[in-house]
């Protein structure tokens, strides 16, 4: 009778630790999908740093440039607090700067907008994930493929000339990589959508404009900086 008593009880202790293991692990609920995907403006600030030697004077002073950067993101969770962010963009790398030379452009102030078509690649760092307003950080490189540029420069902020061939920066890259990074604040409005501002920077890795001329070897990189607002949709049916 006892070893009959024993054996029930230990055949019951071996249905009960297994299933207590299982109730313990972490359950994926099948409910949420590890995607979500996002609608962003940013709006930044370009600065151009002029390298290089010239055998034509310092005819040109870089100014700062404001531009306008739009486009969809897609996200992929990692973990609650990690994910993977890609997306396509119409970014402006424009530029502006004041000419003082003597050759036969006018001297003032020229502008110029130059569209890209911007592939991000990011790692997103989300801190509490689950409350209403959490914490995010971001990093990794942005690859640029040149669109086209308008040709129309304005003189002076008042006259309009058409200097599409402009000597000094008439090349564009064909592509731009660079580096970004950012920190920012997310507001959880429900399960299902999200607003995030972020101000970010932007550094480019090669050149992106230079001269075609045989005796200007003059080229730039770019800087940006501003802030960048996404409004985010999580597939969720909770």
């Amino acid at each position: 009778m006892k070893t009959k008593i024993r054996f029930l009880f230990f055949a019951s202790l071996g249905l009960f630790i297994p299933n207590l293991v299982v109730s313990q692990l972490p359950i994926q609920s099948k409910k949420d999908s590890k995607y979500s995907i996002g609608v962003f403006y940013d709006i930044c600030q370009n600065k151009y740093l002029i390298s290089g030697e010239t055998n034509l004077g310092s005819l040109i002073n870089m100014a700062a440039y404001a531009s306008q950067n739009f486009g969809i993101t897609v996200f992929y969770s990692l973990t609650p607090k990690l994910k993977l962010s890609s997306g396509l963009g119409i970014s402006d790398f424009g530029y502006q700067f004041s000419y003082s030379g003597a050759r036969f452009y006018p001297e003032g102030t020229y502008k110029y907008r130059v569209s890209y078509l911007e592939l991000p690649l990011d790692i997103v760092l989300t801190l509490r994930p689950k409350r209403k307003i959490s914490i995010i950080a971001s990093t990794g490189l942005s690859f640029a493929f040149y669109l086209n540029r308008n040709n129309t420069l304005y003189v002076n902020s008042q006259s309009k000339g058409n200097y599409d061939d402009f000597d000094n920066f008439d090349v564009y890259a064909p592509m731009i990589v660079a580096f970004n990074a950012g920190v920012g604040l997310q507001y959880n409005y429900s399960n299902k959508i999200s607003i995030t501002l972020q101000p970010n920077v932007k550094l480019s890795v090669n050149k992106n404009t230079y001269s075609y001329l045989p005796d200007d070897n003059e080229w730039t990189h770019f800087s940006s900086s501003g802030v960048k607002a996404i409004l985010i949709i999580n597939f969720t049916k909770r």
